[in-house]
């Protein structure tokens, strides 16, 4: 690779490790430092709430005076109106998706980073029926408020059934990750589907649960179902996750060294780095 292309992906990397949100994981290749896979959790209070969804991200020689170029792991399902079933990544950052000038690639400042927590603010959002191209007009009218609601019902099913996929299955290089991840969610995760099957109408006020309302419309029979169809695979989860879990730290306590004479103290192991997956030894904070 080109000099100039090998030092501004050194700082990316750098911009990276700084700046990483916390629900924000990254796994970098030693022997392709063109290719990068992020795993980005579901912001809290969205229909994408504690699911991992997986970006493949590309640098061509041309980086920065391009974008990356950006594949969903869609499962060939679209659950968002920016995420394509074909993998497609619509943002105005890529140049996939029409901008204004301060919403587009800007070589000398934009960044990788700022990709990725684009992906996660401006894509996984609360109500995403409404990133929809003039569908934005239409908030706050019955049929705006109808149709937003289906759209989001939706998305969380599909946002399960990705949860379950990827504790069964999760992508090479994110196996700890994915494990940790659900095994600090789930429990919570599983409490806030039961309590969206089993929504009495009418609700005694207006809520909203991972973006769902609760009302006395909402949410729908159909989604009501499906959710207690998923339910006995979440909850299997949960039994699994924890079992794992207990004897780890099973194995761990056996593991843990006498405590020093005197001290009256035992030492702490140090916990797993979970949040930078990182096969190129980058230094990282």
């Amino acid at each position: 690779p080109p000099p100039a292309w090998l030092k501004r992906l050194e700082r990316e990397w750098r911009i990276l490790a700084r700046g990483l949100p916390e629900d924000i994981h990254m796994h970098i290749y030693e022997d392709r430092l063109d290719l990068l896979r992020a795993a980005v959790a579901g912001p809290k209070g969205t229909p994408y709430s504690d699911a991992l969804l997986f970006f493949d991200l590309h640098l061509s020689m041309a980086f920065p005076k391009g974008p990356p170029s950006v594949k969903f792991w869609s499962y060939n399902e679209r659950m968002n109106p920016n995420l394509y079933a074909n993998g497609m990544v619509c943002l105005s950052l890529l140049g996939t998706w029409s901008g204004s000038s301060t919403e587009v690639w800007r070589p000398a400042k934009s960044n990788l980073l700022q990709v990725l927590v684009s992906l996660q603010g401006l894509v996984l959002v609360e109500e995403p029926y409404f990133n929809e191209p003039g569908f934005e007009k239409t908030r706050g009218t019955p049929h705006g408020t109808a149709s937003a609601q289906r759209y989001s019902e939706d998305a969380r099913l599909k946002s399960l059934r990705s949860v379950l996929r990827t504790v069964d299955s999760p992508p090479v290089g994110f196996e700890e990750l994915a494990k940790g991840h659900f095994a600090s969610c789930a429990g919570g995760l599983v409490r806030r589907v039961e309590q969206l099957a089993e929504a009495h109408r009418p609700a005694r006020r207006h809520q909203r649960v991972d973006g769902i309302d609760v009302n006395d419309k909402a949410p729908s029979d159909h989604f009501k179902r499906e959710l207690n169809k998923l339910l006995p695979g979440l909850r299997t989860m949960v039994q699994k996750l924890s079992a794992e879990r207990e004897k780890q730290q099973q194995q761990q306590q056996q593991q843990k060294p006498c405590p020093a004479a005197g001290t009256g103290s035992e030492a702490k192991a140090s916990p797993d780095d979970v949040r930078w997956v990182c096969e190129h030894g980058v230094e990282h904070a």
